[in-house]
């Protein structure tokens, strides 16, 4: 059995914030865009709590770890 190695990405909280904001950025802009879509088409109209849950949920969970960043940074 291989002993893990201390040296991985995961043990950068660096890489793991920034992969974590990333993909909630990415998550953030798919709402949007589909926020975009849904003022275009009638036919979308029923639909526009999706595109709306995605972009409050990301943009909740983007500013709660900038929050916890910059207060973990600044101590």
């Amino acid at each position: 059995m291989s002993a893990r190695r201390s040296g991985s990405w995961l043990a950068h909280p660096v890489l793991i914030h920034a992969a974590i904001l990333g993909s909630l950025g990415a998550i953030l802009a798919y709402g949007l865009a589909g926020l975009s879509i849904v003022a275009e088409s009638e036919t979308w109209k029923p639909h526009a709590w999706v595109p709306r849950l995605l972009v409050i949920a990301s943009a909740f969970l983007i500013a709660t770890t900038l929050y916890r960043l910059i207060r973990k940074y600044l101590r």
